[in-house]
């Protein structure tokens, strides 16, 4: 506790909080990164096991499908839950080619499937039941991306026939499947084979490198690469536009704190889970959550990252360690914070308390070796 308060003296507030993007990619091998949209170089996470991964779409911040081909007219769409890492099998689907996949919330999941000669398909999925419906032909033979800009217009890319050539950005009709070129003028190249938006609404687009393209005339510019190759599936629902990012940690990655519910009651029932990940994995990081009773406050830089909170109290007596595998960053830290509210006289009936983790991380020295995570709150406590 004597080095969590002392690098509050050591601090030095911020005149701004920039934005931090980040897209999660999977390759053709099944092999998992995460993108910088500054930089466009990708960080490893990992393998999912599967192969010939053509196509993801995000079900959530931490859920996607991912689809890969069987070689026997089918392909298999999992789910990948990237906190706390797991690949489940859902369904399988009669299409022999998916190369695209594009979810439109609530639960509409659209797929283009490759035609050997002709245009391709596109179809809409029902994997409770494993079928997949034929809306229409697209018009174009070489679409290899799909993506919703903000649930309504669904755009994709066309790479041609095999001379690396095609029309481009393109509209898709989900009621009919026809396509529309966006800027017959502007072309297309299959350097690009995935699209995603960010959070932010910037439609980006790659395959060993990472561009930006303009929705309006489909002109793209190089951001930058390295450290992937052949990316098919992209998406940038994981970390956007943060207030309060946790520290990256020696691994690369940095903790996102996040639970599901409204309000915690001081009776201590039921139990609210809260969780922080993905960490580096092991059973040596102790976490735990440190909280404030008053307004999260503008962010301070210490040797642990930002800290969004002032006037805090730590919740000593409930640590979490993460699990998971040492050297990867699959550990996940979970509270009940319904048992520290319990547990904590200073937390009354009527606060609005907001919450950071704090974990050690022995890759780095002291006095830096524990990071914070996001801030979480603020949560109404009620009786």
């Amino acid at each position: 506790m004597k080095q969590l308060l002392a690098v509050l003296f050591a601090s030095c507030t911020l005149g701004s909080i920039g934005k931090a993007q980040n897209l999660l990619a999977i390759d053709d091998q099944g092999e998992v990164y995460r993108l910088n949209t500054a930089t466009g170089k990708g960080t490893f996470y990992k393998s999912t096991g599967l192969s010939d991964t053509n196509a993801m779409t995000a079900l959530s911040d931490t859920k996607f499908y991912v689809a890969s081909g069987n070689g026997d007219g089918t392909s298999s769409i999992y789910e990948l839950n990237y906190i706390p890492w797991q690949v489940t099998l859902v369904a399988t689907v009669p299409l022999g080619s998916i190369r695209a996949l594009a979810r439109r919330p609530p639960d509409e999941i659209y797929a283009i499937n490759a035609v050997p000669s002709g245009p391709d398909n596109l179809y809409r999925l029902d994997l409770a039941l494993s079928t997949a419906t034929l809306i229409g032909p697209t018009g174009f033979s070489g679409v290899e991306a799909l993506t919703f800009a903000g649930g309504t217009t669904c755009f994709a890319w066309d790479v041609g026939d095999g001379s690396g050539k095609g029309a481009g950005l393109l509209t898709i009709n989900t009621s009919t499947g026809a396509g529309t070129d966006v800027n017959p003028s502007a072309g297309g190249t299959d350097a690009v084979m995935t699209l995603a938006f960010s959070e932010q609404g910037q439609l980006y687009g790659g395959r060993d490198q990472l561009y930006v393209i303009q929705p309006a005339t489909g002109q793209i510019a190089l951001v930058g690469s390295g450290g992937y190759a052949d990316v098919r599936g992209m998406e940038g629902t994981f970390g956007g536009d943060v207030f309060c990012k946790g520290k990256t940690s020696s691994l690369g990655c940095w903790a996102y704190l996040f639970g599901s519910f409204g309000s915690v009651s001081k009776s201590g029932a039921p139990a609210v889970n809260l969780m922080a990940g993905p960490v580096p994995g092991g059973s040596t990081q102790t976490g735990i959550l440190v909280y404030s009773r008053l307004a999260p406050m503008t962010p301070v830089m210490t040797s642990f990252g930002l800290l969004c909170i002032s006037q805090f109290q730590r919740a000593g007596a409930f640590p979490s360690v993460p699990g998971g595998d040492t050297g990867f960053c699959n550990g996940l830290y979970q509270w009940d914070l319904a048992a520290i509210t319990a547990g904590s006289p200073m937390i009354l009936v009527g606060d609005q308390v907001s919450v950071q983790g704090w974990y050690r991380d022995p890759g780095f020295a002291p006095p830096g070796n524990a990071n914070f995570t996001g801030l979480f709150g603020p949560i109404p406590i009620v009786p």
